[in-house]
């Protein structure tokens, strides 16, 4: 089953339609739908789709040759194995000379691991033959560092070279909800902000039917996939993921900067720095400031989906789990604190759905962006903030999330109202809520006349 990725498969398209050489860089974390994403584009085009795994070069070559073998029999009447990759890969170039041919090589820092030479050899090709082919080449990796530094870098043979580039990011709630067609609206929610918009994930809980059931069965049981994949990523991605994981702990903990993270961990600041750095490239962690805001009251917290909830209800509870008590876990620690949980993801959504909105040119202006605003009252002398907010040079708009099971009344949004004079004065102004319960017949008055929007979650489900 493939769904979504609309804008990705028209720029593949795109290139394609050209009819002459392209070089397409596709890169993203694991599991987040690279290699569906390119079958989808690749079908009914004649292709040659290599996936490389880890292995030495030897057998990689082997494998390559047989891709290739398999499309042009040809070859195969000379050698079973071309001699090396810079004829193997020739030889493709020379039959895309007059038609179109696709090469993929999907994952490939595998390859670059154990021959660092490839990068060269494709260099020389692609300033040479290539030129003239109609070979439309297409190198993809999960691994984001090789791929960001090592074929898209500036220090790389390949670097300035590509036509076109793509990060293949986890989808938004929209389209992950398209994988739930029998779920309801509320579950489909608290599945995206529990595992995010990995397609991989999403699958893995879109067989079960409802959420409490996908819970229990695909998170909650220490042999289950979901309960081990964040460690799992990390062992992949990081020479010492014990570290990292340390920090991804500290932070669920409550430790929120680098300094109280440093003390946490018996760590540098600098140390600690430098793993946030790597966890945020993974979009794993996120650095957060006010809103509007480009010094202080800065601070970090776990963005991921899956990598919150599983530091926050799966790994302090792992020996519960591991006795075959998740449904016990479930009901004691998770049931009661879901709403409070599931309040941050809630903004998360509600901020996709300004963005797709501002797409669609429904909203009054071009916003720079949408996010948290945190400060002081200094009337009452307190700490406050405003789930999200955007502004342009003219307009401010301030919208506050409440993810609870009662309506949401007038006192919310007069507090908003409040608030929201502390920050981005003498903008006009616009405001919106956003409620998983609807909101009261006295705040549906009051909208009518206020420059106010309110949104339920079958709103957020609808056309935008």
């Amino acid at each position: 089953m493939f769904i979504g990725r609309e804008k990705e498969l028209s720029l593949l398209n795109e290139q394609y339609q050209h009819n002459r050489f392209s070089f397409t860089v596709v890169y993203g974390r694991r599991r987040v739908g690279k290699t569906a994403l390119l079958r989808a584009f690749c079908a009914g085009k004649d292709t040659i789709f290599y996936s490389a795994t880890e292995q030495n070069n030897t057998l990689a070559l082997a494998r390559f040759s047989q891709s290739v073998m398999q499309r042009f029999p040809e070859a195969a009447r000379v050698a079973d194995t071309f001699e090396t990759w810079e004829k193997a890969i020739a030889y493709v170039v020379a039959q895309a000379q007059d038609e179109q041919l696709i090469l993929v090589i999907d994952e490939y820092p595998y390859i670059a691991a154990d021959y660092p030479a490839i990068s060269s050899i494709l260099q020389h090709l692609l300033d040479g033959p290539m030129q003239s082919s109609k070979l439309c080449l297409i190198l993809c990796g999960s691994s984001m560092s090789f791929m960001e530094h090592q074929v898209l870098g500036n220090k790389s043979p390949l670097y300035g070279r590509r036509t076109a580039q793509l990060k293949v990011y986890p989808m938004n709630y929209l389209d992950s909800a398209r994988f739930f067609p029998t779920w309801g609206t509320e579950d489909k929610l608290l599945a995206y902000m529990t595992v995010g918009g990995i397609p991989y994930y999403l699958l893995e809980i879109a067989r079960l039917p409802d959420f409490k059931t996908a819970c229990s069965a695909a998170l909650l049981r220490e042999n289950s996939i979901l309960f081990g994949e964040p460690l799992s990523l990390m062992n992949q991605e990081m020479r010492t993921p014990a570290r990292y994981n340390s920090v991804i702990q500290v932070i669920a903990q409550g430790a929120t900067k680098p300094s109280e993270m440093a003390n946490a961990l018996d760590e540098t600041i600098s140390k600690v720095s430098g793993y946030l750095a790597t966890l945020a490239e993974l979009g794993i962690v996120h650095k957060r400031q006010p809103y509007g805001e480009k010094r202080g009251k800065a601070h970090y917290e776990i963005i991921d989906p899956l990598f919150r909830f599983a530091y926050t209800f799966l790994y302090p509870y792992q020996s519960l789990i591991a006795s075959g008590a998740g449904d016990l876990v479930y009901q004691r620690y998770i049931e009661p604190a879901l709403s409070m949980y599931a309040g941050r993801g809630f903004e998360d959504i509600a901020a996709q759905y300004l963005l797709l909105r501002q797409l669609s040119g429904t909203l009054p202006t071009i916003y720079n962006g949408f996010g948290a605003w945190w400060g002081t009252d200094p009337i009452e002398k307190k700490s406050i903030e405003i789930d999200l907010v955007g502004a342009d040079h003219e307009h401010a708009l301030f919208a506050e999330c409440k993810w609870q099971n009662k309506p949401l009344g007038l006192d919310v949004f007069k507090t908003l109202v409040y608030r929201s004079q502390f920050t981005q004065t003498g903008k006009k102004r616009h405001y919106g809520l956003f409620s998983k319960a609807g909101f009261t017949q006295a705040m549906l008055e009051a909208a009518r006349q206020d420059n106010v929007s309110l949104v339920g979650i079958q709103e957020l489900m609808g056309p935008v």
